[in-house]
């Protein structure tokens, strides 16, 4: 389990806006007992991102940072699941923020995720 956020809505609003973004990193062996494994990640904090365990470690994915329309397209790695940098050479996929990561065939396959204009209909794919 990764970081994540609280938005809160205004009476009348529609959309809400990051109340909070939280940064702790915990993990579970069955469900029921958790471990906190770092109370703050690498990488800036942000809601709305993505992120997916492979073989080769964990990958976290775009998102939100600080408010809902400051969008990215950061790709982050971290062999063991914690301590996560920046993908050096990340794909040229555009700034979006809910999008959906898979582990396909040795790649990262990032899926969708809408901009501020875009359902968010577009596929990478990505090999580490």
């Amino acid at each position: 389990l990764i970081g994540g956020g609280l938005k809160v809505a205004g009476p009348g609003e529609r959309y809400s806006e990051t109340n909070a973004e939280f940064t702790d990193i915990w993990s579970s062996p069955d469900g029921a007992t958790w471990t906190r494994r770092t109370e703050k990640f690498s990488f800036t904090p942000r809601t709305h991102f993505s992120v997916v365990s492979t073989p080769k470690g964990c990958f976290v994915s775009d998102g939100s940072v600080g408010t809902q329309n400051n969008l990215s397209n950061d790709l982050f790695h971290a062999p063991d699941c914690v301590n996560f940098e920046p993908v050096p050479d990340t794909p040229p996929f555009e700034k979006r923020h809910a999008s959906s990561l898979a582990y396909f065939n040795g790649s990262i396959v990032i899926l969708g995720g809408p901009d501020t204009y875009d359902p968010g209909t577009k596929v990478w794919q990505y090999f580490p």
